[in-house]
């Protein structure tokens, strides 16, 4: 997305012990690690047992995950807009890391940024959550935000002007990935989505902005310098192209860097047009889990939202969106792991976005409905 200020499934999660996430997820889908496909071949067994059990998720029981849900909100609820609607945490919390690897770019030192969002982490693990995390790079060449699409891929591969930039921005997010521990001293594991929409033309990475070949590259790159240069064996590594393929997957495909070097399949999409939407995605999504399967990999819906909803919050139409969506995915896919909407935040001005509802809007109610009818139907009392 471009703006920025489990238990198996896809209801939103209240207290659990720590750990719980993977470990239990995994717990009716005993394995073989000879048969995880994963990247990283040292990857610690949390990490291998997340990995299977996303895998072998159904979509009956697919998890929600929100965005940034306990750091942004519309009212300014302190544990976010989906806890105070419904008393759960989203089963998959999503975390950027675009404000310690600017940080990183500038030469400041992002040591309070990392303890921040380390913490938030361990908050987000105790809660049984799965974490992910992306990152909105700032432009390595010019230093500005990521929208800026000067031509940088090909100044910081190996060898080029700006390759101590990224490497820079990479020790960044091994520093989280090392530091983020349970209590016990075990690294938790965090899916990490390093180069996202790169078939839209809006970040620096994206096409037209470098070839296919320096796009492979670059990803390649930086699962090698956290993998194998900085020792990081907690991180599932996700590919998550945007938009649609009308089920040909070639594009996508394209720019694939490969079963060594990625563990997700995602996908992110938005609409405007909710009713030809869900369908069409659902679709999409079932012809990419029968190619991650071919592959070994878990699929995902990396991003998806609704961008219409107002800011007075009343009278949008289309409440039941959610359990809508969760209903097409169930039916007409067999193994998308876990479903994530992006970041709420608003205030009085212009600067607002929402993708779910909050508390006193009118989409509140169907949304605590969509949550407690997944929680039931499923048994667990700790997601929603």
């Amino acid at each position: 997305m471009l703006c920025l200020p489990v238990v198996v499934s896809l209801v939103c999660s209240s207290l659990v012990p720590a750990a719980v996430a993977a470990d239990s997820a995994a717990q009716d889908t005993p394995y073989n690690s000879s048969t995880v496909n994963i990247s990283d071949p040292q990857a610690t067994a949390e990490t291998q047992a997340l990995f299977a059990a996303l895998r072998d998720t159904s979509s009956k029981d697919i998890r929600f995950g929100h965005q940034q849900t306990t750091e942004l909100s519309i009212t300014g609820a302190k544990n976010g807009d989906v806890y105070e609607m419904t008393g759960k945490y989203p089963a998959v919390f999503g975390f950027d890391a675009g404000e310690i690897v600017r940080a990183s770019n500038s030469e400041a030192d992002p040591s309070a940024a990392i303890e921040k969002m380390v913490n938030d982490i361990k908050f987000a693990d105790a809660q049984g959550g799965i974490i992910t995390l992306s990152v909105h790079w700032n432009n390595p060449v010019t230093g500005k935000d990521f929208s800026d699409t000067t031509e940088a891929v090909s100044h910081i591969l190996p060898g080029g002007s700006h390759s101590a930039v990224v490497n820079r921005m990479l020790d960044a997010v091994a520093r989280v990935a090392q530091d983020a521990k349970r209590s016990d001293g075990t690294p938790i594991p965090i899916i990490f989505r390093p180069l996202h929409e790169n078939l839209g033309t809006w970040f620096w990475w994206g096409a037209t902005h470098a070839s296919t070949a320096e796009f492979k590259e670059l990803f390649r790159y930086i699962v090698n310098y956290l993998r194998d240069i900085k020792g990081i064996h907690n991180l599932l590594y996700a590919y998550s192209p945007s938009g649609t393929f009308n089920k040909d997957t070639t594009d996508y495909m394209a720019s694939y860097p490969g079963d060594d070097w990625v563990d997700v399949f995602g996908l992110d999409d938005y609409t405007d047009n909710i009713p030809d939407w869900i369908p069409r995605v659902v679709r999409d999504l079932g012809v990419l889990e029968k190619v991650a399967e071919k592959h070994g990999k878990i699929t995902a819906f990396t991003e998806f939202g609704r961008r219409d909803i107002p800011k007075s919050g009343k009278d949008y139409g289309h409440y039941d969106f959610y359990s809508k969506l969760r209903e097409a995915l169930a039916k007409d896919t067999s193994h998308i792991a876990y479903m994530m909407t992006w970041a709420n935040w608003g205030d009085s001005s212009s600067n607002f976005q929402s993708y779910t509802p909050w508390h006193g809007s009118d989409g509140e109610a169907e949304f605590k409905e969509f949550c407690s009818k997944q929680f039931s139907s499923n048994g667990f009392s700790k997601e929603c």
